[in-house]
């Protein structure tokens, strides 16, 4: 097991599609990322020199697909990003470098690189990032973050879907003693900006085609449909009220003392 960092794109070929867009953005913006890139597929294969495609076999479940993916990969850290989230602003790579070194040195378990939603107090670790309190109900966020490989398989193990990940992964992830971190709401504290997401429930987002049209990248509208003005204000509003109810939630528990 090499004590480095690699990154991993948890897809499928049914999201195929999101490929050449995500790659497209991540290559303008990050074009010297110095670490290894696996993306995971089904039968199917990216063509890029920089992008190591790990062609996994049928779906068993999205938990499942990534511990097989991680049975093959030989790294500690593992960045994971969705293949839906299409940078938009040059990448700072040293101070993702730098985040990886505090994950090294402090034994941490997550540390989210975008605040959302942002953590929940100061940190000892550093002034930019903070800790996210046991209990919280984003504690295991899909949002771009560099994940310790034990803690990341002990949630994977105990979960299914993504969604499961997430609000299941948040409880379970309690159980872990290292510090769960993520990056504070300021400028100097975020190594990354990307459009997030591009496909919410198998349909596109009308701003992620609008962006991939001002770029000249092709999108296959044939395989997808386009949210409509109706349905994403429906989904703004279930969005608040989601938020919200996060929000009471979270005092409730600071008000207990969890």
């Amino acid at each position: 097991m090499t004590d480095k960092m690699a990154i991993v794109i948890p897809s499928c070929d049914k999201y195929s599609d999101l490929w050449r867009p995500f790659f497209f953005f991540f290559n303008k913006y990050w074009p010297d990322c110095p670490y290894p890139i696996y993306l995971l597929g089904n039968n199917l294969r990216y063509d890029d020199d920089r992008v190591i495609t790990l062609q996994l076999g049928q779906d068993i479940s999205w938990s499942a697909n990534l511990m097989k993916a991680l049975d093959a990969i030989n790294y500690q850290r593992i960045l994971i990003l969705l293949e839906d989230y299409f940078l938009m602003e040059p990448v700072i790579g040293g101070l993702i470098n730098q985040y990886d070194t505090i994950m090294q040195r402090e034994k941490i378990a997550y540390i989210r690189l975008v605040p959302m939603p942002p953590p929940d107090k100061d940190s000892e670790f550093d002034v930019r990032l903070g800790i996210i309190n046991k209990g919280s109900a984003s504690k295991t966020s899909l949002q771009a973050a560099i994940w310790d490989r034990d803690s990341l398989l002990y949630v994977l193990e105990r979960t299914g879907s993504p969604w499961e990940f997430e609000i299941k992964g948040s409880k379970i992830s309690s159980e872990i003693v290292a510090p769960f971190l993520s990056v504070k709401n300021q400028p100097d504290a975020i190594p990354m900006r990307y459009y997030a997401t591009a496909v919410v429930q198998g349909k596109w987002m009308p701003g992620a085609i609008r962006m991939c049209m001002r770029e000249g990248v092709p999108i296959d509208s044939t395989k997808r449909p386009m949210y409509s003005n109706f349905e994403l204000s429906k989904k703004r509003v279930r969005r608040w009220i989601r938020l919200r109810i996060d929000v009471v939630w979270n005092r409730i528990r600071k008000t207990n003392g969890q």
